[in-house]
Formats: C-alpha cells, structure tokens, sequence
C-alpha cells in the first residue's frame, strides 16, 4: 500500500513538471507568451526572409503567425493542398 501511494506521488509530480512554464537558460533569451494555438498545432517552419512563423493545425490548415499584433492568419485550407 505505501509502495502504491509512492508511485501515484510521484506519478503527479512528474506530470505537474510536465506542464510547467518554461524558463530561459541564457540571460539573451526571452521568452513570453504571444498566443494561444489549440492542442495538437505544429509549428512547420519560419521564413527567413521576414522571420514569420507557420503553424500546422489538425485540421489541416496552415497560418502565418502576426507576432507583432498576436494573432494568426489564415493562409491556406485543407482545401488547397488536399490534405486532412
């Protein structure tokens, strides 16, 4: 019973870390918060001409991310690649 009551403890910790807020390891990195993206988004590439984020939805559509206003346009659908 103890060795049971052990594992679930440290079974909740880990997941508790899981989730923590990151933290930057450098003093010349900064990292904040600028959107939120719902569960299962990727982020596909970043355009090195302009520095823009793309970011891959489950639903198969793909956005550009405004970093300067916060918010996500939509760039394609589905519907023109083909892909769900």
């Amino acid at each position: 019973m103890l060795v049971r009551r052990f594992s679930l403890a440290a079974l909740a910790a880990l997941c508790s870390t899981a989730y923590a807020d990151p933290q930057a390891t450098r003093d010349d990195i900064e990292i904040r918060r600028i959107l939120s993206v719902s569960q299962g988004t990727i982020r596909i590439a970043k355009d090195p001409r302009d520095d823009a984020l793309y970011i891959l939805r489950q639903d198969g559509a793909i956005e550009r991310i405004d970093l300067t206003a916060a918010r996500r346009v939509p760039t394609y659908s589905h519907r023109d690649h083909g892909i769900s």
